[in-house]
Parts: structure tokens; C-alpha cells; sequence
């Protein structure tokens, strides 16, 4: 057992014993399956909270690399509206640099994982999204201005943890393959371990593996009852 598995394993195990409880209205349509059709619904849900600390922990694992959490990294007014005024122009994200301010906020964002690259210098955010249904336009429209806030305060952010940084950059991980935002702004899983420069996706995968196991044996078990 990887040690990513180990540390996922309670975490998962938790999410399958809340699974098979559900408290989940009875479908009028649904019938007999009504409770296999709930399950799975729910399930897709609760697959992305696992897949992001699966990639996280995956991360942690790497000795090249330093890794923060932010559930509340502040976006200064001067960010928020530099990424509306440039539309659909992610190229500008490499020519800002601005400073990273906890006071006053115009907004707060939950950044999924933030990146230090010992051996690059650089930096980066990324938003961890499971990538198998398409994004409508308005929830790329707020993706891309995430992104581009973040990375224009990425830089400061880096400095103000002591961190000699070159380069900043910001991403959304689509893990299965349905990109938000066009390359190189967007990875996908086969992407993941050439970008980070080590072998990530064979951890995040034995978790999922595990997750769905335990999901399939749990309703198999409920309709044997």
C-alpha cells in the first residue's frame, strides 16, 4: 500500500460508510433503484473532495517540492479588475507582478494547491477539478479570472513565505481530460507527471481504485440485503 493510500484510506472509508446511510428522498421513478441511482449521484460529488487531497498528498510525497493550502488567499481589488479587463487573454498572467496584501481584500479565493518548485524556483496555483463533464461559458469566465488574479499576486505571495522565486504560473487540473481553460492553462491526468517531474498519477490512481471498489461492494452488499 502506497503511503498517499494509506493516508486517503479513513478518509474514504468515511465518505463509503455515509454513502450506504443516505437520507436521500424517495424517488417516485426511481423505484427499487432509487437507492443505487442516489448513491452514484452523490458519490460523483464527494469523488472530487477524495481525487483533490489524493493529487495533494501525492504531491507531498516529493521532496522537490513545497506545498500550501490557502482556503482563503486574498485578491486585491487592483488584481480582480486587471483579470476582468483582459477577456479571454490568459497570456497577460506572465507580465503582472503584483503585490500580495491581507488586508482589505475586494474577494477571497479557496486556492485547491499551491506549488513551490525547489529546483525551478517557481511557483504555482492550481485548481484540482475531476474534468469529466464540460464547463459552461460562465463557469469559464469565472475559472479564467481566478486564475489570472491569483497568478498576478503569486509571485509577492512566494516571497512573503521566504521563497526565492523566478516564475509564476496558475492551472486548473481537469483530471479526466475535459479541459475549462485551453493548454498550457489547463492539465489533464496525463499530463500530471511530466509537469510536476515525478510519478503522481499512480497514487491518485490507487486511491480511486480503492474509492470505486469500496463503492461497487457496499451497493452490491445493500441490494443483498
Amino acid at each position: 500500500m502506497s503511503n498517499v493510500l494509506d493516508k486517503l484510506k479513513p478518509l474514504v472509508d468515511k465518505t463509503i460508510l455515509k454513502l450506504s446511510s443516505p437520507n436521500f428522498r424517495k424517488d417516485p421513478i426511481g423505484g427499487k433503484f432509487g437507492f443505487i441511482t442516489s448513491v452514484i449521484s452523490s458519490s460523483y460529488k464527494r469523488h472530487g473532495a477524495i481525487l483533490e487531497q489524493a493529487l495533494v498528498e501525492s504531491l507531498r510525497e516529493c521532496k522537490h517540492l513545497k506545498i500550501f493550502i490557502e482556503d482563503k488567499f486574498p485578491i486585491s481589488a487592483r488584481a480582480s479588475t486587471l483579470a476582468s479587463q483582459s477577456g479571454k487573454d490568459l497570456d497577460v498572467s506572465s507580465g503582472a507582478n503584483l503585490p500580495y496584501e491581507k488586508k482589505n481584500p475586494v474577494r477571497v479565493l479557496q486556492i485547491d494547491c499551491i506549488v513551490y518548485n525547489k529546483k525551478k524556483k517557481s511557483i504555482s496555483s492550481y485548481e484540482i477539478k475531476i474534468g469529466n463533464g464540460n464547463f459552461d461559458a460562465g463557469k469559464k469566465r469565472s475559472i479564467r479570472n481566478d486564475l489570472l488574479s491569483t497568478n498576478f499576486l503569486l509571485k509577492s505571495y512566494g516571497v512573503s513565505k521566504k521563497l526565492e522565486v523566478k516564475k509564476s504560473y496558475s492551472y486548473i487540473i481537469c483530471y479526466y481530460g475535459l479541459r475549462a481553460l485551453p493548454k498550457p492553462y489547463s492539465l489533464i491526468k496525463e499530463d500530471l507527471d511530466s509537469h510536476f517531474g515525478a510519478s503522481i498519477v499512480k497514487d491518485v490512481e490507487q486511491v480511486n481504485s480503492y474509492f470505486k471498489n469500496s463503492l461497487h461492494s457496499m451497493i452490491d452488499s445493500k441490494n443483498n440485503e
